[in-house]
Order: C-alpha cells, then structure tokens, then sequence
C-alpha cells in the first residue's frame, strides 16, 4: 500500500508493519525462480506472522506467505482471481505461462530443505492450498474446473476505496482515459482521432510524474490531464464512459459505479483476458483490432499505453456511446453488484479460512536467514 492508503488504515485504528525497502522492492516473478529467493521469502513471511500475532492470514498470490501460513499453524485465505488458479491458461495461449515452470522447480527445492515434498506440477495448487475467495462474478472470472463450483465469489470490492482524497469529480460528460494514453503514446495521433471531443477528455495517468508530463503536451492541450480522477459517484456525476487498460481491479470497480467501458488492453497476457470477458458484462465492449496474441508479454504490465490503433478506439466509442442498451445495463449492473459489501466479503474471508496443510509444520524451526 502506498503512504495515503497506509494513513488510512492507521486512522481506523488498525496497526500496519512493512517489509524493509530492500525486501519490498524485489520482484516476485523475476527471482521465485530462485530456490534462495523462496527460502528467504518463506523466512521472512513466517518473521512477519509471529510479529504481528496473526490468527488469520489475507494474502493475495503471494505464494510464500500461504506456505509460511502453513508451517505456522495459522489459517489462510487467498484472495485471488482466476489466473492464479491450478490450469489456468489465458485466451490464445496453448499452455500456461512459462514463468510458471521455473517457479515450480525452485518451491519444490525450497520446500525439500523444509524437509517437505511437493508433489504438485503446478505451483500455483499452493494457492487452493489456503481458504480461497474471488474478489469477482462468475462473469468477470474464468476460475477453472474443479474449482468454479467451490469458490466463493465476493464480487468487486475496489469502488470502495474510492480515489484519493486530492481527486477531483469529472464533469458530466467526461470521457475517462484511465492509463490508456502515456508519454510513450503517439499523441499527434491520438489529438488527429479525438480533435473534436478534447474538451470532454478526461486523462487518469496513475502516475504524478506522467500527469505532468501529459499535461505539459501540446497534443493534449484542451483535454484535462490528472493522476486519477473520482469516479465513484460520491463527488459529483459518473463520465459517460471510460476508456480503460482491462486491469481486473479498474474493469469491477468500473461496474459497480454503473460507468460503460471501452476496454482497450496493452499487450499484457492478463488484461487481453479481461478485455475478452468484458462483454459478458453488457456494459462494456473491447477493442482487440491489430492485437498479435503472439506478441502478449509480461514485460506490457505497466506500460499504460493500448496495443489497438486509435482510429478503432475512436470509431468503438462513438458506437458505444451512440448505444443506449450499454447505459441501461450499466446503470443496471451497477444496481445488481450493490449486494457485494465489504461487511460480506469480511465473512465470506473468515468463513473459508484454513491451515494451508501442505506446510502445516508449526514446529519447523526458522530457516537460517530469516532476520527480524
């Protein structure tokens, strides 16, 4: 979590701890390929849990503290989406990711030196291992079998968070850019497609340094550039549509404000995924036109910028906004997600809680490395 994120959690009268700089800044899919990495990381995590007392552990796909929760004896809920699901493979792939494969050979020793065998193929079994929640809908997330039927879905949960406190309300009519256009953009052709609607353009870089850098555009100049934008509804009007990278967070959080989308992804693997489950959803529609699928590549992740031409973007909006059908099924989406409340996804989380048992070995002394 970021300083104002922490800040607020702190005013609720919650106690936060952080991993050291140095720690923290490690890249997860760059070094669990490393059996010293996972070692380390299992070291640290269990360091963690006795710090903070934990009896019950939230964790995303952070595969080592679900290990760490295990051989602690503390139980575990995975809060996760689809991909992070045994046999999980993205549209267009014919097997699961690569990188899967290194990982699965260096848990494997780091749990031997843990004196622990993992006979699974697929690292990811570490995560079903825990209590499992999707922070998602049926619709929104392709879970593979066997586990559709099991999983609890809790719904989006992102629009509760809203923007940050120096966001500003979009004007009635805004048409929401969130981290589709960058400084690495052609913006001479993005100005050429959308002269006549700069006004309405509403930019959400994510980014400070990208908002300046946009705003100081010529290109842009007429549009209004900022790093995010309140579209929760509780400040002022919803846009009239967004244009948005198909990040799972942003497409729910999205729905739930009743706001119709555009889903225009990178060349990452995961959003081109989202981008093809959106129009399940009825208020959104995706453009994949000039998408080389063999082209998809972890290394997209944050490059905020849309692999489709902008030409097609433009003509899919003024579609999109020219049908009346996308409003009244966002306006009705919105109205169907309002059941997914924190409150109920806090018991659902509790509910499915269990010992990761795989790793269950409370007595397993901390491995050497593991510092406070």
């Amino acid at each position: 979590m970021d300083d104002e994120q922490e800040e607020l959690v702190r005013t609720r009268g919650l106690r936060t701890m952080r991993y050291a700089d140095w720690y923290a800044a490690l890249d997860p899919w760059l070094v669990w390929s490393d059996p010293g990495y996972w070692l380390s990381a299992i070291g640290h995590d269990r360091v963690a849990l006795r710090e903070a007392e934990a009896d019950l552990v939230v964790v995303d796909s952070r595969l080592s503290m679900t290990v760490a929760a295990g051989m602690e004896g503390r139980r575990a809920t995975a809060v996760v989406q689809d991909m992070d699901f045994p046999g999980y493979v993205y549209p267009g792939r014919a097997r699961r990711e690569e990188l899967w494969d290194d990982v699965g050979v260096a848990l494997t020793t780091a749990l031997r030196e843990h004196g622990l065998t993992w006979a699974h193929d697929d690292p990811r079994e570490v995560v079903v291992d825990a209590g499992v929640v999707v922070p998602g809908t049926p619709e929104s997330d392709d879970v593979p079998e066997p586990f559709r039927h099991h999983v609890t879905f809790v719904g989006p949960l992102t629009g509760f968070s809203g923007a940050g406190s120096a966001a500003q309300a979009p004007a009635p009519d805004a048409l929401l850019f969130y981290k589709t256009l960058s400084s690495r953009s052609d913006l001479a052709a993005f100005r050429a497609a959308f002269a006549d609607l700069l006004p309405r353009v509403h930019v959400a870089t994510g980014s400070r340094a990208e908002a300046r850098a946009l705003a100081a555009a010529p290109e842009l100049q007429g549009a209004h550039v900022a790093e995010s934008w309140d579209v929760t509804g509780t400040r002022g009007p919803l846009p009239a549509a967004a244009v948005v990278h198909g990040g799972h967070g942003t497409l729910l959080h999205m729905a739930q404000a009743g706001v119709p989308c555009l889903v225009v992804p990178d060349l990452s693997p995961e959003r081109y995924a989202n981008a093809h489950k959106a129009a399940r959803l009825g208020s959104m529609r995706a453009v994949l036109d000039g998408i080389d699928v063999s082209r998809l590549t972890w290394q997209a992740q944050t490059s905020s910028a849309g692999a489709a031409d902008v030409v097609a973007v433009r003509r899919s909006l003024d579609a999109l906004l020219a049908d009346p059908s996308v409003r009244e099924r966002a306006h009705a989406l919105a109205a169907e997600y309002a059941q997914y409340t924190p409150r109920r996804a806090w018991s659902r989380v509790r509910d499915v809680a269990r010992v990761p048992s795989a790793a269950s070995r409370p007595s397993d002394p901390l491995p050497t490395g593991a510092v406070r």
